[in-house]
């Protein structure tokens, strides 16, 4: 019905563009097919299949955002590498039974500079 109101309107305005107000009822008329198809669009997206789920993890994401970005430690990154390397050794002894021998050999060749 918005838009048969905007035309209408335009109608008028088209008529006699000096009448009073016709500017402002155009500018109201546009504003409730605007409103009138946001309202379509966002009806059509809830009814997506999956569309509420994605909005869930979306949300989700958002405030986790802040989170990883705030540091765990104060160690640099190389202070953090290598502790990586150092536990990494320690994991590949743990498992000792061979079948993850080499696990960390491409961490022991890092070299910092």
């Amino acid at each position: 019905m918005s838009s048969s109101k905007l035309l209408l309107v335009a109608k008028a305005l088209s008529a006699d563009p000096k009448a009073p107000n016709v500017k402002n009822n155009l500018a109201a008329a546009a504003r409730g097919v605007t409103d009138a198809i946001n309202a379509l669009v966002t009806v059509c997206t809830a009814a997506a299949f999956g569309q509420r789920e994605c909005d869930n993890a979306l949300r989700k994401m958002q405030t986790l955002t802040g989170a990883m970005l705030q540091p765990v430690n104060d160690s640099t990154y190389f202070a953090c590498v290598d502790s990586v390397v150092e536990n990494s050794k320690i994991l590949d002894e743990a498992m000792g039974d061979g079948r993850c021998y080499g696990l960390t050999q491409g961490f022991y060749q890092i070299s910092v500079p």
